[in-house]
């Protein structure tokens, strides 16, 4: 049965998560991006890409 409630997963006091976002440009290879963030969510990975763009 759905429910409306988030589900967020258990973990302990000990458990760290780092997020990371890494970038490739195949047309400059050699050139690898990587960036920490907060949170992984579609923002930070269309900002992320507009970066990439952008260079």
């Amino acid at each position: 049965m759905h429910t409306e409630q988030d589900n967020v997963p258990k973990t302990t006091g000990s458990n760290s998560r780092i997020n990371i976002i890494g970038k490739l440009n195949i047309s400059n290879i050699e050139s690898v991006v990587v960036s920490e963030q907060d949170t992984i969510n579609n923002a930070n990975i269309v900002r992320s890409l507009c970066t990439l763009r952008d260079d």
